[in-house]
């Protein structure tokens, strides 16, 4: 089913061909060896062929595709992420052995920069919506609404 846009620039791409059509038309003895001759049919669906117009309005719909793919994919499948973080921190040097959970409350501990050691850190995370309030069904019907 064409939408009005798509069937004004078929009428525009139309026009175009048949204008270079009447155009390139000379007359049988001027007519230089590379001429190409076309008739209507072949001029028009060249034209449709290589029009940018066209071809945007087709990817749109592959992209509707897509999203409609995966609005139905994200109704069952499970989100996951793992994030990491690294960097070099300094040591400390605690000498009266302070337990770590009191190193701040302890005023002899310092960092010290001749100590440095690697931070790592990951975090693993798994999302599965239990309930989402209609929301998977709401980005069902959007992107079932962009395909027509």
């Amino acid at each position: 089913m064409f939408r009005f846009d798509s069937i004004l620039v078929l009428t525009f791409a139309s026009a175009f061909a048949l204008v270079q059509m009447f155009t390139c038309v000379q007359d049988a003895s001027s007519q230089a060896s590379d001429s190409l001759f076309l008739n209507l049919n072949t001029a028009i669906t060249t034209a449709i062929d290589v029009s940018p117009e066209i071809g945007a309005e087709n990817a749109g719909k592959e992209f509707a595709v897509a999203r409609l793919g995966l609005a139905r994919a994200s109704r069952y499948l499970t989100e996951f992420s793992v994030t990491t973080a690294h960097a070099p921190v300094p040591g400390l040097d605690n000498p009266n052995n302070t337990p770590n959970g009191q190193l701040f409350l302890d005023p002899d501990v310092s960092s010290s920069y001749d100590k440095l050691r690697i931070f790592n850190r990951f975090e693993i995370e798994l999302l599965q919506p239990i309930h989402t309030w209609g929301e998977i069904s709401g980005n069902l019907r959007a992107a079932d609404f962009g395909i027509s």
